[in-house]
């Protein structure tokens, strides 16, 4: 019912009472993680794992609590030992198939998501999960059949109409408007599935050319969407201005700006703007492993500052954000350093160098080199309007709550415009920037000296990433298959008119829209 604080104490009260009563601590451990408390999860299910032999249920669960802790490494192993001998339940199955994608895992998940279609043929949900596992391993053609199967069995599962939207052939002629039509006039009760048939339709709408109906759906959906969102922009604005201050140039003496090499290659930036293309560059060389957006960085980051925070010399027992962003000017930098590297130190499979791709560790690219000096570090960058129409057109599930408003899409811009203009003042020629438009204009020589910039030999299947058999799992997972193309180069400008309000704003701070 939703009452946690409710189940907490009748939670606590149960263990209390029966202290080797199992299925209490395992509650208990359910009840943690909902809670986001990882740890407190963790000592509740081991302690339930000591009252009784284990169970493939609780072991699941365990590992999900390894993988919320960043113990990526111990749990690997563990589960690919149980992807062998694939679990004889369903729901087994299903828990083990989506820890295995959680680590990038997705050949075995792959296996196992085959094995819960076989053991319940008739349930939709398996045959969405196999299509998302055939997306990010490239076998599109296989995706999409699943992918229907999964409507056919279940018409009212939106999450597999947004996903067979983006999985189809971009033309006129591969679509299914009138499909998604019916449904909107059907009358749709749930607002997150609304707004997935408005954002599919503005998709599919676009690629047949009718750019002002496409739009017109675009608007309803991102509206919707914001509305069900409580998000406050000023908080986002904040936290980057403060970033600014608290990490001044003088948090960057001459002999900080080292020329070394460690193992990861930060990939960062706006979502959107090219950054899983640069990765599959990077992830084509023999010397270097496409990793994915890992969350890696920012969490370790926030178990330090908690921990300072809760130290003796500071003793702030509910720090607010302030607090939060002070501390990290704060940190062990080293210690940070090292703590991302031992929770990462799987991702190489055994290549010499990893790329970290996730976008908004731009937010970070200071801490990034004071904590992993030697670290790579590739900015991406686009023309501002592309960036922000395509940022403004995808739906995106957990993340970026403001491209759902173009006021507040063009506020938070600018202030990622400006710390990252900070960032290169503060730390010259640390960072690799592409420019997206150039990128696709010369493969050749972009990949050249964005290889040159990661002191790594060139390798001519570098241009050649469409071919890689390593997974991806990001919003352009589809795009990256298809190989190299420019059609997306200035196609805001088919929007140019609804569009204004976001130009004139981007125009007033001194922005040039237009090249």
């Amino acid at each position: 019912q939703g009452k946690l604080k409710e189940a907490q104490s009748a939670s606590r009260q149960l263990t209390g009472t029966y202290p080797d009563y199992a299925h209490g601590w395992y509650t208990a451990s359910l009840l943690a993680l909902r809670l986001k408390n990882p740890e407190t999860a963790m000592a509740a299910i081991d302690r339930a794992l000591t009252l009784r032999p284990a169970t493939t249920p609780w072991l699941l669960h365990r590992a999900t609590c390894m993988v919320q802790l960043g113990q990526d490494s111990e749990v690997r192993g563990m589960l690919l030992k149980m992807s062998a001998s694939p679990p004889q339940h369903v729901e087994d199955c299903s828990a083990l198939a989506g820890l295995l994608s959680q680590l990038e895992l997705m050949n075995e998940a792959y296996a196992i998501y085959l094995r819960a279609s076989e053991l319940e043929p008739g349930n939709g949900t398996h045959y969405f999960n196999l299509a998302t596992a055939q997306r990010s391993l490239g076998d599109l053609g296989a995706a999409r059949g699943n992918m229907a199967k999964a409507i056919q069995l279940d018409p009212g599962d939106y999450d597999a109409w947004y996903a067979q939207s983006e999985l189809r052939d971009p033309n006129a002629t591969d679509n299914h408007i009138g499909a998604l039509e019916n449904l909107l006039r059907s009358g749709i009760k749930k607002p997150s599935g609304k707004v997935q048939v408005l954002y599919s339709l503005a998709r599919e709408l676009e690629d047949t050319g009718n750019t002002e109906k496409s739009f017109h759906y675009l608007q309803q959906g991102a509206a919707l969407r914001r509305q069900h969102l409580s998000y406050q922009p000023e908080s986002d604005l904040h936290t980057m201005a403060r970033l600014r201050e608290i990490f001044s140039a003088g948090m960057f003496p001459d002999d900080s700006l080292v020329t070394g090499h460690s193992p990861p290659i930060f990939v960062l930036g706006l979502p959107r703007t090219g950054t899983t293309l640069v990765e599959r560059i990077l992830g084509a060389h023999s010397k270097v492993q496409a990793a994915g957006e890992l969350n890696d960085f920012p969490r370790e980051m926030m178990r330090a500052v908690r921990e300072l925070a809760h130290s003796a010399d500071n003793a702030i027992t509910t720090p607010s954000k302030n607090d939060m962003l002070a501390l990290t000017g704060r940190l062990n930098f080293q210690k940070l350093g090292d703590a991302y590297l031992q929770s990462t130190r799987a991702r190489a499979h055994g290549c010499a160098h990893f790329v970290d791709k996730l976008p908004l560790n731009f937010l970070y690219t200071g801490l990034i080199h004071l904590a992993l000096p030697g670290a790579k570090i590739i900015h991406v960058q686009r023309n501002p309007m592309d960036c922000c129409y395509a940022i403004y057109k995808t739906l995106f599930r957990d993340a970026y709550p403001f491209s759902y408003n173009l006021q507040e899409l063009g506020d938070y811009y600018l202030a990622y415009r400006e710390l990252m203009a900070h960032w290169n003042s503060v730390l010259p020629g640390m960072i690799h920037t592409v420019q997206y438009e150039e990128l696709v204009a010369d493969l050749e020589l972009q990949s050249r000296h964005l290889l040159s910039h990661c002191n790594l030999p060139w390798e001519q299947q570098c241009l050649a990433f469409e071919k890689s058999q390593a997974s991806t799992s990001t919003a352009s997972a589809v795009q990256v298959r298809r190989g190299l193309y420019n059609s997306s180069v200035g196609k805001w400008r088919h929007y140019e008119g609804q569009l204004q309000p976001l130009v004139e704003k981007l125009s007033a701070a001194g922005v040039n829209t237009q090249d």
